[in-house]
């Protein structure tokens, strides 16, 4: 049941976890490296814990199929367009455009 969790989770959720940061410093990429196995592996388990094998075995029919692999692809693009967009309303909220409040983060020195 192991195996189809984590295929299931290479299909489905591989790509959600925030990309790497090769211009972070070093401890903040290994926090990353160390969330991301965190987030996998909770992922699978949850995964083999709530899907029965039957549910288990129609998703990854599914989600192997030409219309699943398209649906998955759709969602890619969603999520990181909706990143993007999001990123960009919080930098405006952040200058006091749309409502925001003019919260501006100076870097440290």
């Amino acid at each position: 049941m192991k195996d189809k969790a984590e295929k299931l989770f290479e299909l489905t959720d591989k790509g959600r976890f925030p990309p790497t940061m090769p211009n972070a410093p070093p401890k903040i990429q290994e926090m990353r490296n160390v969330l991301s196995d965190g987030y996998r592996d909770l992922r699978i388990k949850l995964f083999a814990e709530y899907y029965s094998e039957e549910q288990m075995d129609a998703l990854l029919d599914f989600y192997e199929s030409d219309l699943g692999r398209s649906i998955l692809k759709a969602q890619g693009a969603i999520e990181e367009q909706f990143e993007k967009e999001m990123s960009e309303y919080v930098q405006k909220l952040n200058r006091g455009e749309d409502g925001g409040i003019g919260v501006v983060v100076e870097p440290k020195k």
